[in-house]
């Protein structure tokens, strides 16, 4: 069994994050915060995940386990890397995402690590 087909099927939104914080950091990504999301505020325009730290830029990332993105998870997104005062961010998800909705995120500083992107470096 492949590490996809154990992501898509056994893990939880916790465990996604960890495993997306551990693949960041094996890329040279620093992690400065990780949120629990057992004490989670759940406000929805506050819901990052992690905050890392990479060649001197900050990102915010959000992690969406069997969940299809949209461009609402984007301009959350956008509102986080405000809210953070960081460079960019990063969308960890492990379903596919179209390359136009890849290329809108981009535009606003939103990289999408989706199905394909994980699968290359897995």
């Amino acid at each position: 069994m492949d590490e996809l087909t154990l992501i898509d099927s056994f893990l939880d939104e916790r465990e996604f994050r960890n495993r997306i914080a551990s693949l960041l950091e094996e890329r040279g990504y620093e992690a400065v915060q990780i949120e629990d999301a057992r004490v989670a505020d759940g406000r929805s325009d506050n819901d990052n995940d992690l905050l890392v730290r990479h060649e001197g830029k900050t990102y915010t990332v959000q992690t969406f386990l069997n969940r299809t993105v949209t461009e609402r998870e984007i301009r959350e997104t956008v509102l986080d890397i405000d809210a953070e005062n960081a460079d960019g961010g990063i969308l960890a998800v492990n379903t596919e995402v179209s390359e136009d909705l890849k290329k809108a995120a981009a535009s606003e500083q939103v990289e999408i690590w989706d199905r394909a992107v994980l699968e290359e470096i897995l």
